[in-house]
């Protein structure tokens, strides 16, 4: 088996055991770690989010996508990334 392989497969096994805390951790959110670590940018970013659903033709959506983002599971969005990557190294790397 090429090293290639070998990796794709232990990066859907992580993903797989991410999405699986996922589940079972549920209150651990981006929004949360980021309130712990600096609850001022955190109020800031929001704070930049709002004034630009007001100012844009669009800017609900952009207010959205970010409290949808910083609602989302650490662990669930871990897995995803992990997915992802996976398939870049699919995608790119050669045989």
């Amino acid at each position: 088996m090429s090293i290639k392989v070998k990796l794709q497969i232990y990066l859907v096994l992580l993903a797989s055991f991410f999405m699986f805390l996922g589940i079972i951790v549920e209150d651990i959110s981006f929004g949360k770690l980021w309130f712990y670590i600096n609850a001022n940018s955190l109020v800031g970013i929001q704070s930049f989010s709002e004034s630009a659903s007001d100012s844009y033709k669009y800017g609900i959506f952009f207010y959205d996508l970010v409290m949808i983002l910083l609602s989302l599971n650490l662990f669930f969005l871990s897995g995803v990334f992990s997915i992802l990557v996976s398939l870049i190294l699919f995608l790119f790397l050669g045989p």
